[in-house]
């Protein structure tokens, strides 16, 4: 009779890694994204696969948001060798990609806007000068 240890290792195919837990909230791991961003990447106007994206496709809800820049990456990483083994289009990557770069090249913009225009609170001396002056 075979062992659970000799049983678990032929059920994992050699090419293949063992599931990477991406997010212990929704218990959502790096086999699950994949598979959404091949679904939804290959939907006719497909959305910019951004975390909540995946984890609505997965009907999961992000809790802590803890995960989210480790999503991102596995999420762009999994783009990129979907597209390199063909199952997704080169021209859905590209678009995707370039509306990320938009929405980083806007973001970042309105960071300076607002860095820019916050200014320091007035000092003692600007807000009430009569005290300054005696």
């Amino acid at each position: 009779m075979p062992t659970h240890s000799s049983i678990r290792a032929r059920s994992i195919p050699t090419d293949r890694k063992p599931p990477v837990l991406i997010c212990s909230c929704a218990v959502i791991s790096d086999q699950d994204i994949e598979l959404a961003v091949l679904e939804i990447m290959s939907q006719p106007g497909a959305p910019l696969p951004t975390p909540g994206v995946v984890w609505r496709h997965l009907s999961k809800k992000m809790n802590c948001c803890g995960c989210a820049p480790l999503a991102v990456s596995v999420i762009y990483e999994k783009m990129e060798s979907l597209q390199a083994k063909g199952l997704i289009s080169p021209c859905a990557c590209a678009q995707a990609l370039e509306r990320l770069v938009r929405l980083d090249r806007a973001n970042k913009a309105k960071q300076r806007r607002s860095s820019t225009t916050r200014q320091a609170p007035p000092s003692v001396d600007e807000e009430f000068p009569l005290l300054a002056a005696e």
